[in-house]
């Protein structure tokens, strides 16, 4: 069974999970394999922190885990 994260930011980013582009935009939930995964965002590197890793468990599309990053 898949997990599910929403990955929060001020703007749209392109997401980088495990330092691919995902194809998937922060502030959506995004599904992915079980495991842990470390999650990053595209363009300029203007956030915080750098990159997560998360293992989300038990998360549901509406219950995921949230991955948040900051802009500085």
């Amino acid at each position: 069974m898949n997990e599910f994260i929403f990955v929060e930011f001020d703007e749209i980013r392109e997401v980088m999970i495990d330092g691919v582009a995902s194809g998937d935009d922060t502030n959506v939930v995004i599904e992915l394999e079980p495991g842990t995964h470390t999650i990053a965002l595209t363009g300029a590197m203007n956030y915080r922190p750098r990159r997560q890793d998360v293992t989300p468990s038990g998360t549901s599309p509406i219950q995921p885990v949230n991955v948040m990053f900051s802009k500085v």
